[in-house]
């Protein structure tokens, strides 16, 4: 019984230990700068200002626009002249 339960809690050892990932320094920096909220909330920021650069740059452009359209009428109709 003894054994089972040693080999059973061994086993579960295995699994946790190789579950974990080393981490070197530069690994560490990466992940918590890619995590950072105010890094991320500073990207969004830059995206949103290309975004503001495009459309003021193609507002310089003028705009055209038009429509048609086309009705036929069949059957009886009046005249209110």
């Amino acid at each position: 019984m003894k054994k089972r339960i040693f080999l059973l809690i061994f086993f579960f050892y295995c699994f946790v230990v190789n579950a974990q990932q080393r981490f070197s320094l530069n690994r560490c920096i990466d992940y918590a700068y890619k995590q950072n909220f105010e890094v991320k909330l500073k990207e969004l920021s830059l995206k949103q200002s290309k975004n503001a650069l495009k459309q003021s740059e193609k507002a310089i452009y003028p705009n055209l626009l038009g429509s048609f359209s086309k009705g036929i009428n069949s059957g009886r109709s009046f005249d209110f002249e």
